[in-house]
């Protein structure tokens, strides 16, 4: 999967992307509520997809997929 999230709003401040709000990240997957990033400090983890949007569909990405 080659495309950008960018986070929007995070209500949580325990969530690990609380202080990452405006910045984006590539995704890895996707999940049923979520989308599966690497945070900054090389870690997968994982961004609520009501928290974010997508902002670029990189090439190869299938923008037939469930977004």
């Amino acid at each position: 999967m080659t495309a950008t999230v960018k986070i929007l709003k995070c209500n949580d401040s325990s969530k690990w992307y609380a202080n990452e709000i405006g910045n984006e990240f590539g995704l890895i997957s996707e999940e049923e509520v979520e989308w599966m990033v690497r945070e900054p400090s090389g870690y997968l983890n994982f961004i609520s997809k009501e928290d974010c949007e997508i902002t670029s569909f990189g090439e190869g990405y299938d923008t037939t997929q469930n977004v």
